[in-house]
């Protein structure tokens, strides 16, 4: 219900915008506006990993690189009988 709210009030400016200046050019604004999001995040997009990796490592949601080298190398020993 929650994302039927969200979208419903999302969706009620352009209707507004939409009888005002018409459907076609509200969705090249709306689209125009989705690229320009899309392209902050993209540029942003190295500083934000840089600022997370840490916190994922020290979580363990990544391992540290010298760990994963260890494991593969481990892995590519044939097994002893």
């Amino acid at each position: 219900m929650s994302f039927y709210a969200i979208s419903f009030q999302g969706v009620a400016p352009f209707g507004a915008v939409a009888s005002r200046i018409g459907a076609p050019y509200t969705l090249i604004i709306g689209g125009a506006m989705c690229i320009l999001g899309a392209s902050a995040f993209a540029l942003k997009l190295s500083a934000l990993r840089q600022a997370v990796r840490p916190i994922y490592a020290q979580i363990g949601i990544i391992p540290e690189l010298v760990t994963g080298i260890n494991t593969a190398s481990v892995l590519q020993e044939p097994p002893e009988d």
